[in-house]
């Protein structure tokens, strides 16, 4: 299955998930917190240079993982309560999301969201 193509994102985009795995999300990046699956759960594409935010809620304490089309890593933790958000100008290409709980061996349902600021 290929990954969304977002364009210039005008909308905000949902997905629907597990959070959590077996991988330590520091194995990515020191800075990063939690347990992470070993496939991101989100993967999308834009065509420009857009300003994004991408958050995630769920009933557990989850991590967020974002990796970019560089490689370059962008974790959080707890910006909205027990839920991460990442934000910021994302450039064109390719978008990995992995959504982690914080304590290994959790897991629970998450609703995540992507799209421009409101």
């Amino acid at each position: 299955m290929g990954s969304p193509s977002m364009g210039g994102m005008g909308m905000n985009r949902t997905f629907d998930g597990v959070a959590g795995g077996p991988v330590m999300a520091s194995d990515m990046d020191p800075s990063c917190r939690g347990w992470i699956p070993t496939a991101p759960q989100i993967q999308f594409d834009l065509g420009m240079p857009t300003s994004i935010v991408a958050s995630a809620t769920s009933g557990v304490d989850t991590t967020m993982v974002v990796v970019f089309p560089d490689g370059r890593i962008a974790c959080n933790d707890d910006t909205n309560g027990l839920n991460p958000e990442v934000r910021g100008e994302f450039p064109a290409g390719r978008f990995r999301i992995f959504i982690g709980t914080y304590s290994q061996g959790n897991s629970g349902p998450f609703h995540a969201e992507v799209g421009p600021p409101s």
